[in-house]
């Protein structure tokens, strides 16, 4: 019956920190054991920029996790992380790819990051596109894998956390703002889709040590803070698995 078992496990890489959920599953895919935790002995702040640095940490992190064995998906944030809306001619992936060469922020610069993108629109009467545009610096996403293949590893998924915001969040109109100890994430969503994101870097003065980890939703129509209401299925995986903080967000991943 070992054989049978899946074991997953996911990293969030942000410039304070290392977030990780473990999770194994049966031969009928239930989910029978899931672990999270996040690991801070990163002396560092601009680890994510350094490729040394980089392997090294997440080399650490196989060892002292004990993940050998297990496959991994990688979350991807800080100020590393491009996503903004762009208009392009183009219809197809493959045109949309081909235009976005040429588009700010990636012009002249896209050897320096790996890049995917969607298209969400039309304009109206224009034979012009909206597209999501998310990238990254592109050794920190080869470092990634070659981490992962010295190791024997398969590596499942590669993401940005707007992505992810997307994915799972996604229900009302406003910006969210992801306060993780010091750090804020800042996501602009219109129509149910992350059209926007910025990393502030030490922008809370002063953080609950109780509280790491802390989530708030202005809404379009509101100046007010709000809960997000919209999580339901993190919440429920939250429940059933006691799993706090920046960990549970990768629960559905």
């Amino acid at each position: 019956m070992g054989k049978w078992v899946r074991k997953e496990a996911v990293f969030w890489l942000s410039p304070h920190a290392i977030h990780i959920i473990k999770k194994e599953y049966d031969w009928l895919r239930r989910c029978r054991m899931v672990l999270g935790d996040t690991y801070e002995d990163i002396p560092d702040r601009r680890w994510l920029e350094k490729r040394d640095n980089l392997q090294s940490v997440l080399q650490r992190i196989l060892d002292v996790y004990d993940l050998y064995g297990w496959s991994l998906s990688f979350v991807l944030s800080g100020p590393q992380v491009l996503w903004k809306i762009c208009e392009l001619p183009a219809e197809n992936n493959e045109e949309g790819r081909e235009a976005a060469l040429w588009a700010e922020p990636l012009a002249g610069k896209e050897s320096d990051y790996a890049f995917d993108i969607c298209r969400i629109s039309k304009k109206d009467g224009q034979d012009m596109y909206q597209w999501i545009l998310g990238a990254y610096s592109r050794f920190s996403v080869e470092i990634c894998y070659k981490t992962a293949h010295d190791a024997g590893l398969l590596i499942k998924n590669i993401m940005l956390l707007p992505a992810l915001i997307s994915n799972q969040y996604a229900g009302t109109d406003g910006t969210l703002f992801l306060q993780e100890n010091k750090d804020l994430h800042i996501m602009e969503i219109k129509n149910g889709i992350v059209v926007s994101y910025a990393f502030q870097q030490g922008a809370i003065k002063s953080a609950d040590c109780t509280e790491w980890f802390h989530m708030t939703v202005k809404e379009s129509a509101t100046q007010n803070l709000c809960q997000p209401v919209w999580k339901k299925k993190t919440e429920q995986f939250q429940r059933k698995w006691h799993i706090q903080g920046p960990s549970f967000l990768l629960g559905t991943i």
